[in-house]
């Protein structure tokens, strides 16, 4: 009977041993063809160690097995109780190794990925495991170098990437002073994806285009503003969005040259007041529709404020009210002032709302 529970006590064995070849064959494959997320260079000698750890011990209870049973067979005096009893002690004991074993390499595996994972939702990167760059001479570029280098130059940038007959082309990373640029390269110019990191704290991500920023992009202000739209030569142009968060004012239209240009819409919420907190539904503030050139509003005006839903229409002229300005109330009556170069000549005396309206504006758009 001990026998045959011997001989069933070979297969567990057996069968942990082949799970530990299997699964550390698993664990060395790369992580790509796993299908699950790569592992730092750091921790694989850790896992093969344990893996090694779990296939050696597996390995010691098929042979400590083998072993008792051509024992207990060789030897005709061998008694049941004390032959069954330390073949069972010696299987129990072995198995109970490899289980732990097998468990604290599981346990390592599971926190392993799990750092790995979280690591990829936050946008954190390992430290790669790589040899440094070689760095490539002047020389070597003015003789055609091809490959990943780093170089050093005279005028104190450094350039580490891809080179292709002596020009940056491919991905790459430039520093200069609080200057910082990793992104796609032709021909030594910037052409393509990128990030621009300036030492000010200001940063652009998006597009270049024969080294200038663009034709899309955005723009992160360390002064608290943001602009995403179109680009050309290095500026803000073509149809884009800036939005100031410290100001609480958003402009979406045209830009030319850095500035506004073109038709557009100027917002803006007020602050609310000293020892107040104002509710998102009540807050005050208001819009500008209207053409504009240089960053100035010109022609027809058109201003809404809120909450109250007072409409205000006129003309301007060198950021003033010049002509007929017709105020609608939200009950949707009306009242017309007439203005010349910003000075009330006549009306019905609804003035007042028409200028501070404007003052309001031309206060905000003072300090882009």
């Amino acid at each position: 009977m001990w026998a045959r529970g011997l001989h069933r006590s070979r297969l567990r064995p057996a069968a942990l041993a082949a799970r530990s070849r299997l699964a550390l064959a698993q664990q060395l494959r790369p992580a790509a063809e796993r299908g699950g997320p790569a592992l730092p260079a750091r921790h694989h000698s850790r896992a093969h160690t344990w893996g090694a750890v779990a296939t050696a011990t597996s390995g010691l209870v098929c042979c400590s097995a083998v072993a008792l049973r051509s024992e207990v067979h060789a030897d005709d005096d061998f008694s049941e109780p004390f032959g069954g009893s330390t073949a069972r002690t010696v299987g129990v004991a072995t198995v109970v190794v490899s289980g732990a074993a097998w468990i604290a390499y599981d346990l390592m595996q599971a926190a392993d990925r799990r750092r790995a994972k979280n690591a990829a939702a936050r946008g954190d990167e390992s430290p790669p495991d790589r040899e440094p760059l070689p760095v490539v001479t002047r020389e070597e570029l003015d003789g055609g170098y091809t490959g990943v280098a780093r170089y050093e130059s005279k005028q104190g940038w450094t350039y580490e990437g891809d080179w292709k007959d002596g020009k940056r082309q491919g991905q790459g990373t430039l520093l200069k002073g609080g200057l910082k640029i990793t992104a796609t390269w032709h021909g030594n110019a910037l052409h393509g994806e990128g990030v621009m990191e300036f030492g000010s704290g200001d940063r652009y991500e998006g597009q270049f285009e024969d080294g200038q920023l663009g034709p899309n992009g955005q723009y992160f202000s360390a002064e608290g503003w943001t602009y995403s739209g179109q680009w050309r030569d290095g500026q803000m142009s073509g149809a884009g969005k800036r939005v100031d968060a410290t100001q609480g004012s958003t402009y979406e239209g045209g830009f030319a040259d850095g500035t506004r240009d073109g038709d557009g819409i100027f917002s803006w919420i007020d602050p609310p007041e000293e020892g107040g907190e104002a509710e998102e539904d009540e807050a005050s503030g208001g819009s500008l529709a209207c053409g504009w050139a240089d960053g100035e509003p010109v022609g027809e005006v058109k201003i809404t404020l809120s909450p109250s839903g007072v409409v205000i229409r006129g003309n301007l002229r060198d950021g003033v009210w010049d002509g007929e300005v017709v105020t609608t109330a939200a009950d949707g009556s009306e009242t017309i002032d007439v203005f010349e170069d910003g000075v009330w000549e006549d009306g019905v005396g609804n003035f007042v709302a028409a200028l501070e309206a404007m003052i309001t504006v031309a206060a905000l758009l003072e300090s882009w």
